[in-house]
């Protein structure tokens, strides 16, 4: 059995996506929201901190705003 420390270093490293988010209807709706957003905005210097845990698909798909 794994312990609760080791947890998800366990999972990850067995898979790269182990729930398959990228692959559900609701996070890529959600994805895609946040992307019109940040992608409409305007500023002459704009800097995004993503605060989230995860595989870092949405970072990827902003990386370049």
């Amino acid at each position: 059995m794994v312990s609760n420390k080791n947890y998800y270093e366990t999972v990850y490293s067995q898979q790269k996506e182990p729930w398959n988010y990228s692959e559900r209807a609701a996070e890529q709706l959600r994805y895609q929201t946040i992307y019109e957003i940040v992608t409409g905005l305007s500023f002459n210097e704009l800097r995004i901190l993503d605060v989230g845990c995860g595989t870092g698909l949405l970072a990827t798909k902003l990386r370049k705003y």
